[in-house]
């Protein structure tokens, strides 16, 4: 049972009290300013005549010829932002959007709204951004009578799910990634962001990703049946036991994001060592609710059903210092739940965007001496949860002065799988690199 200010026990009996049940919302100011595009449209319409409609032509050219984003140095700042510019060549629309996952405020919808060129089927928008800034995004296009769905909408939801629902990946973006539920969205990277650590590589013929699907049967206690997606390191790469990684939110991992293929090509590349990965199901909503972020549920999973039997079916190393969890919001949260609660079992975790508005795990953490890294990675476009996860390190360091088992991560970006994927893999990099990555 759940509900705000509601208690939860752990499986060695201490109970914890939930913050909150509803998830904060919030709605950051939109960086927008006249970008290049704009300029360039504007000084040619000084003209007049036959030199304006060479050179609008002339332009126009050019910035079909280029992709989303046009990416260009801030002439007024200090060189770490750059301005991002869209464009979309829309001849019969009334509106287009552009929604940027955790930069999309609900009650200046206008402000995401792309800007139509005078004279012309080009719409365009820039905003200012980090050059290390990674992104999701979609564009929404209206070309029905009245007004656009997202201006109609009363509420934040409601405008949201106008902009989403009406939404598509960018025909002119270079990168895609699908998501929850599969919906796809296009990728914008700055120049400055950490690159993508798989390699752009052929997969040898006959080569696919070796993934069982395992039942693991009710949890201990009965309640939701648990799946599990192993994905075991490519024929030919394992040199006994190898390292353990767990997923929460697997499903997603396994099929939106198909994990196993980049796994492989780092692997193969010698990036990063051979591990087995073990991707728990994702759920419905209202199960995930109850057994995701919690100090039970699939916490327990993990512990008392998935460990002992792949340490027992697979070439694991069963040590605690070979495994890690990691987990993404909800997921996050339960990372973290599970290295405090393993008792050594599992001794590190890699926490993206932990939801640490519903639980406060400090206590549960210092009180536990057998983990060896915490790893919170949060965006600044999430609201409160960057506050919320220098809270929490501030809280370990003040518990254990010096410590260095916990780090955190600030992200230029949002709730977004866009940089989880590739700061996922990264520290995975970290923990267990492949000879390359050793400099071998």
């Amino acid at each position: 049972m759940t509900g705000e200010g509601m208690w939860w026990r752990d499986r060695t009996g201490a109970q914890h009290r939930e913050r909150s049940t509803r998830v904060p919302m919030a709605d950051p100011p939109i960086p927008r300013v006249r970008g290049p595009i704009e300029a360039a449209w504007a000084a040619t319409g000084q003209r007049g005549g036959d030199d304006t409609r060479r050179e609008r032509d002339a332009l126009t050219a050019i910035v079909l010829g280029r992709t989303n984003p046009l990416i260009t140095d801030d002439p007024d700042g200090s060189g770490t932002d750059r301005i991002f510019t869209w464009v979309s060549n829309e001849a019969k629309a009334s509106r287009v959007l552009l929604w940027i996952n955790g930069l999309f405020d609900h009650t200046r919808v206008e402000d995401s709204e792309m800007t139509r060129l005078e004279g012309s089927d080009l719409w365009t928008i820039s905003l200012l951004l980090p050059a290390t800034w990674r992104g999701s995004y979609r564009i929404g296009v209206w070309a029905g009578p009245g007004e656009a769905p997202w201006r109609l909408a009363e509420d934040r939801m409601g405008v949201r799910r106008a902009a989403l629902d009406l939404g598509c990946s960018d025909p002119r973006g270079t990168e895609e990634i699908h998501g929850t539920g599969g919906a796809t969205f296009s990728v914008a990277t700055g120049p400055a962001a950490p690159p993508r650590p798989w390699p752009i590589v052929s997969v040898p013929a006959g080569a696919h990703p070796r993934v069982d699907l395992v039942d693991l049967g009710p949890q201990v206690g009965g309640g939701t049946s648990e799946r599990v997606w192993v994905h075991r390191p490519p024929v030919g790469a394992l040199g006994g036991p190898t390292p353990l990684l767990v997923l929460f939110d697997g499903q997603v991992w396994n099929e939106q994001l198909r994990l196993p293929d980049l796994l492989d090509a780092m692997i193969r590349a010698g990036r990063l060592a051979p591990l087995h990965v073990a991707m728990l199901d994702s759920h419905d909503v209202a199960t995930r609710w109850g057994t995701l972020g919690v100090p039970s549920g699939q916490v327990d999973v993990v512990l008392d059903q998935l460990l002992p039997v792949l340490r027992e079916s697979a070439d694991i190393d069963p040590s605690g210092e070979a495994t890690v969890v990691s987990g993404q919001s909800l997921g996050g949260l339960s990372a973290l739940w599970t290295v405090s609660l393993s008792a050594g079992e599992v001794r590190h975790a890699i926490a993206q965007s932990p939801s640490l508005w519903r639980f406060d795990v400090a206590e549960a953490l210092t009180g536990e001496d057998r983990w060896s890294s915490v790893c919170i990675q949060s965006g600044l476009y999430e609201g409160d949860m960057l506050a919320d996860a220098h809270a929490l390190i501030e809280d370990v360091r003040r518990a254990e002065p010096g410590t260095d088992r916990i780090r955190l991560e600030a992200i230029e970006g949002g709730h977004d799988w866009a940089w989880w994927r590739v700061h996922l893999l990264r520290a995975l990099v970290d923990l267990f690199p492949g000879p390359s990555a050793r400099g071998e």
